[in-house]
């Protein structure tokens, strides 16, 4: 899943990009520049050299856990078409579930 937004800042630049909750992983980039990957939680990200003072653009790619897809995705199991390791599974949300929140260090 992809999520892109723009937000707007001041002169006083934040440091810090903080995603809230993310199922699964969580790969950040601000204006062009990747921030990197987080796997878990904290899914917290130092924004203080990309972001700038005006429009920012933000884009957050969230990769989910291969067991939420179906089996037959990954070479499937013989005589189980359709089968999903899911379906045996308690599954949280998945996707970026935030709250997302721009802070500065103090």
């Amino acid at each position: 899943m992809c999520y892109r937004a723009t937000f707007t800042l001041g002169d006083a630049r934040p440091a810090m990009l903080d995603l809230g909750r993310v199922c699964d992983s969580a790969a950040v980039t601000l204006n062009g520049r990747q921030l990197g990957l987080r796997i878990a939680a904290p899914y917290v990200f130092d924004i203080s050299d990309s972001a700038r003072p005006g429009e920012n653009e933000v884009m957050v790619e969230v990769e989910t856990n291969p067991a939420r897809a179906g089996a037959d995705r990954y070479g499937g199991i013989p005589g189980q078409e359709g089968f999903m390791a899911a379906t045996y599974t308690v599954l949280e949300p998945m996707g970026l579930l935030g709250p997302v929140r721009v802070f500065s260090v103090e």
